[in-house]
């Protein structure tokens, strides 16, 4: 189990060095957090913040000897999680899709990657779903 730290003084916003609220919102798939900082004029700055740089910068296949299988939460059927980043320049936006069964065909030029049925989770209680599941999420209160 995790735990979580909660700043009662006002700490500084890392990009703006204005004070604020700081929460933890998730934890990331390379051992992250995502955070956001609410500042007194409501303004809102969210970031990624990992213990250590080679945790985000290690560009090798992570090796996972047991995947995460789950019941999705769209199609009720159960299935693979995936994360990715649909935008990298914010890595600390991860998106996760269910990968499924088999289908007639492949991917690529090659052709030897088989093609499968995938539900991309879009919908934000699907997503805190999964999060629970994979032991990711961060209650607010």
């Amino acid at each position: 189990m995790r735990a979580r730290t909660i700043l009662t003084l006002d700490p500084k916003c890392p990009l703006c060095r204005l004070p604020g609220r700081i929460y933890s919102i998730e934890y990331l798939p390379k051992n992250g957090e995502y955070k956001e900082c609410i500042h007194y004029d409501n303004s809102v700055h969210k970031w990624a913040e990992y213990a250590v740089a080679g945790d985000i910068t290690d560009k090798n296949k992570r090796k996972v000897s047991k995947p995460d299988r789950i019941v999705c939460p769209k199609c009720k059927k159960r299935g693979r999680v995936n994360d990715f980043l649909e935008d990298l320049r914010k890595p600390y936006e991860v998106s996760y899709v269910v990968v499924h069964e088999k289908l007639k065909g492949t991917w690529g030029k090659a052709g030897t990657m088989a093609k499968r049925r995938r539900c991309y989770i879009r919908d934000k209680e699907q997503r805190d779903y999964i999060l629970k599941r994979l032991g990711r999420y961060i209650s607010k209160w």
